[in-house]
């Protein structure tokens, strides 16, 4: 990470991007039993500090029923900077995924598995200044799986982290 670089370690912090509200926490913190094929999340960003490093860990368990495949990107808020764009085309969703991860496949998990991702970077497809889809208040994390559960076949999020790194000074 930036804060082991002595050149930028003044200017630069580490951070932990925390959901909007409680409407995001409860997300997190309920099982993914009952949401919709696309989930989006709300993050805050470091206020006049630019993100220089962004990653994502997380344990997203299948239920027994039935796995799931998932893709992610980084969506975009609506006019008013608080509330996601509710819809994405097929081929939105495909580059965004690609630029996160490198590959074209989803992710995909068998029934009662886990996917466990550690530290895969969000900053290619995070918006930077001066990008129409940048927000200075935060950035959606999106979640796509292939179909929506239904009863008896959900998915638990066991955790979910976002960390990084930002350069202060420079907004």
């Amino acid at each position: 990470m930036i804060i082991g670089d002595k050149a930028t370690r003044n200017k630069a912090i580490p951070f932990e991007a925390l959901p909007f509200d409680e409407y995001d926490l409860n997300y997190l913190n309920g099982a993914l039993g009952s949401v919709s094929q696309l989930t989006q999340l709300r993050f805050t960003r470091p206020h006049f500090g630019q993100v220089v490093e962004l990653y994502l860990s997380l344990q997203l368990h299948a239920a027994a029923a039935s796995g799931f495949s998932v893709r992610f990107m980084i969506g975009s808020f609506s006019d008013n900077n608080l509330v996601p764009t509710s819809s994405y085309s097929e081929e939105e969703i495909a580059r965004e995924h690609r630029r996160i991860t490198g590959q074209d496949t989803p992710y995909v998990v068998a029934a009662n598995g886990t996917l466990f991702i550690d530290d895969l970077s969000l900053l290619p497809a995070l918006p930077q200044p001066g990008d129409p889809d940048y927000s200075e208040d935060g950035f959606v994390l999106v979640f796509v799986f292939d179909s929506a559960p239904s009863i008896g076949s959900g998915y638990n999020l066991d955790s979910l982290r976002i960390t990084g790194s930002a350069q202060m000074g420079l907004l």
